[in-house]
């Protein structure tokens, strides 16, 4: 999610250059030298996109151009799931495709209009990203709560049977005391009935 939502950013910046070079190439006319340098910039920000589009993969997954999506188990038994669906923000994506091709041809308030429109879409998914993303850790932190209190009831389970096993082992050892305590007595009777004849005679 973090490299998906920075080159997000990334693109969201790219496109308000783009779209102050729009702005200025509207002061000078098509074959000015000027405005082909500045259409010049302007394309090779349109590139940047489109790669910056394609570096935005992540252990195999890319949420800003495809199909890919992220989703995550959100209870134990697998019925319910987080999904983070992709954002397209390539130029040929749904939300970046208005975008005028060159600033060359007759580039006009709709052509700037575009831009922002562009600037618009992109923001709305990146806060659709970030959404997903919030989602995501706070689900994260509430499995993390629960997975601590899950291992202390099982701490508790345990020091129990081991308080009760211990409880057994020490009412065992009494006994084996009492039976030997026992057996010396049995064994010191006949000894002492013994003394007492030989007393008398």
């Amino acid at each position: 999610m973090g490299v998906a939502l920075g080159a997000g950013e990334q693109i969201s910046e790219i496109l308000s250059e783009m779209k102050a070079l729009a702005v200025a190439a509207q002061d000078y006319d098509v074959t000015n030298p000027a405005r082909i340098a500045i259409n010049d910039n302007y394309q090779a920000l349109r590139r940047q996109i489109d790669l910056t589009v394609r570096n935005a993969e992540f252990n195999g997954a890319n949420l800003l151009t495809g199909t890919d999506r992220v989703r995550a188990l959100a209870n134990t038994n697998a019925t319910s799931t987080i999904d983070v669906e992709h954002e397209d923000l390539s130029t040929s994506g749904a939300i970046l495709g208005g975008l005028p091709g060159d600033l060359l041809g007759g580039l006009g308030p709709t052509g700037v209009a575009d831009i922002t429109t562009a600037i618009n879409g992109t923001s709305a998914a990146l806060s659709r990203l970030g959404a997903g993303a919030k989602a995501l850790d706070r689900h994260l932190e509430f499995v993390s709560k629960q997975q601590d209190v899950i291992e202390a009831g099982i701490g508790n389970l345990v020091d129990a049977d081991m308080a009760k096993e211990a409880a057994r082992l020490q009412a065992l050892q009494v006994r084996q005391q009492l039976a030997i305590i026992a057996m010396q007595f049995a064994n010191r009777q006949p000894s002492l009935l013994l003394q007492l004849f030989r007393g008398a005679a």
